[in-house]
């Protein structure tokens, strides 16, 4: 039976996820095919958070995950999407992150690199340079961990996010301005809070 109330399906969905049992992961799985506004990017959240708890996602369909990336889904469904392909943990993940790269939203951009990293193929390698150049200083820091074994260009990455990061908020460039909240609206707290 299909939860008619949404505050009861986001609740489901998030213990399901906290099981992290073969049984707890069907419901989920069900629900990456339903229709109802954020009911299928919730769901992909959940199993990512499954996954990344240690459970099963053998039986989650990557074929029904592809379509939550496409730019016309919300950001916060493409956000779900993303992260259960970064905690699916399968090589057959990449063709999908690979579309992930030129997401339009820089959060989804960073957890795309997480994924690459996670997977770890030499198909990463050439997503992961175009990763350490992008504008947003998080997305760099994340494309170059794993550089981090030595190469110039993934401390540089990190460097970058720590100079960004570690900025007064009067900067108009730190992660505290006005101007980067306004342009991403408590983005990392909504994205956070609900794993």
């Amino acid at each position: 039976a299909a939860e008619a109330e949404a505050g009861v399906r986001r609740t489901l969905l998030e213990s399901f996820s906290k099981l992290a049992t073969p049984g707890a992961v069907q419901r989920p799985i069900e629900r990456l095919g339903d229709a109802r506004e954020g009911v299928a990017g919730r769901a992909a959240l959940a199993l990512g958070v499954a996954g990344r708890r240690g459970g099963s996602l053998e039986e989650v369909s990557l074929e029904r995950v592809g379509p939550l990336l496409a730019p016309e889904q919300p950001s916060e469904t493409r956000y779900g999407a993303t992260y259960l392909l970064v905690y699916v943990r399968r090589p057959a993940a990449l063709e999908h992150l690979q579309r992930c790269v030129s997401d339009a939203d820089p959060e989804v951009r960073a957890l795309c690199a997480k994924g690459f990293a996670e997977v770890g193929s030499p198909e990463g390698v050439s997503a992961l340079g175009k990763l350490l150049e992008d504008p947003v200083a998080r997305v760099s820091a994340e494309a170059g961990v794993p550089y981090l074994r030595g190469t110039r260009e993934g401390l540089a990455a990190i460097g970058r996010y720590a100079e960004w990061a570690t900025r007064p908020a009067a900067d108009p460039r730190s992660a505290g301005s006005k101007e980067n909240q306004e342009a991403a609206p408590g983005r990392l707290t909504q994205y956070k809070g609900r794993v």
